[in-house]
């Protein structure tokens, strides 16, 4: 055939014809007398496709693994010729491939391959990312991790948890109530599923908060004084109640405006106010008719409800109510 370099030190089958193609990865380029026999390198645990690529011969062409085993996880598809699969076992497998055309008569070429599948341990994906919590509120914060073999188990490998903290080794999730104040240095593992297993560690430092207010996850506006802003053309007065749920209570913030227009916030006399545990949900209105404005708050982790009663001297207090902290019941139709 004119043009078509020939294998001399090929094995082939058939008369005594020599193969006109080589076996060549994808990016290679056949030319006589040398063959590229080179795969690209697999990552353990990652998807992998390499496609074998031959020259010359005649109709569709077949290809078959002859000596050797391709690294665990992987296959090769004899029509098309690509490796593909996902490399359960690291290390470097050596293989020996043919492909034969569909000629009259056949002919074959064969040659000696290998990849090599390389191991890289499991990377924590949160560090330093945690969450410091609060004294007295609900945590819940998971650890994650990406590269090795899943499913993953999770431990402390060195100091402790902040008390109160607990981790749940199959999930990496840490949850519970921080109870006790200070700085909490602690190191996370996270070990693989392969055989052997792989691990990676990082440190984190924990100090959960102990101020009297914190986690707030709501809020609620009115003009708990009935006043006017002077400095804002007698504009009525947009005071805050904003609900805490790590604390368990709400903070009440009254509105001003300066001379130049700055706008500011200075907490009410008996702010803030305890209610139920871990208070997700806040609203106002005049709960009593008497013409103060009025505050019911969800409370999440009890199943209650407080309701808060304003001061009839509209100085932005407020007192919680006889039969507060109620369950609330779902209502159902007469039968």
């Amino acid at each position: 055939m004119k043009g078509t370099a020939r294998f001399p030190s090929s094995k082939a089958t058939g008369p005594a014809v020599s193969p006109n193609f080589p076996v060549l990865p994808s990016h290679s380029v056949a030319r006589w007398p040398s063959i590229r026999t080179s795969l690209p390198r697999a990552t353990l645990q990652t998807p992998y496709s390499a496609t074998l690529r031959a020259a010359g011969g005649g109709g569709a062409r077949t290809w078959s693994v002859i000596a050797g085993t391709l690294p665990s996880g992987l296959s090769l598809n004899a029509a098309t010729g690509t490796i593909s699969g996902t490399p359960t076992t690291a290390g470097n497998s050596n293989f020996t491939v043919n492909v034969a055309d569909s000629g009259t008569p056949t002919k074959s070429v064969t040659t000696t391959l290998s990849i090599s599948v390389a191991a890289v341990a499991p990377l924590l994906a949160v560090a330093n990312s945690l969450p410091n919590g609060n004294i007295g509120g609900p945590y819940d914060a998971v650890l994650t991790a990406t590269g090795g073999k899943a499913p993953y188990t999770w431990t402390v490998a060195a100091g402790a948890l902040p008390a109160g903290l607990t981790l749940a080794p199959s999930t990496g999730t840490i949850t519970g109530t921080p109870n006790t104040t200070g700085s909490f240095t602690f190191t996370m593992q996270v070990t693989d599923s392969n055989a052997p297993a792989l691990t990676a560690q990082q440190q984190f430092t924990l100090t959960p908060f102990t101020g009297p207010e914190r986690g707030p996850v709501a809020l609620v506006t009115s003009n708990f004084r009935n006043s006017t802003l002077a400095n804002a053309n007698n504009a009525p007065a947009v005071d805050l109640a904003v609900v805490n749920e790590a604390s368990n209570n709400i903070t009440v913030l009254l509105d001003s405006v300066d001379t130049n227009g700055n706008v500011t916030f200075t907490e009410a006399t008996n702010s803030p106010i305890i209610v139920g545990t871990a208070p997700v949900a806040i609203a106002t209105g005049d709960l009593n008719a008497d013409g103060v404005p009025d505050l019911a708050v969800v409370n999440q982790g009890d199943n209650t409800v407080s309701v808060l009663l304003g001061s009839s001297n509209l100085d932005a207090t407020f007192t919680e109510a006889t039969g507060s902290r109620c369950q609330p019941r779902r209502l159902l139709p007469e039968s």
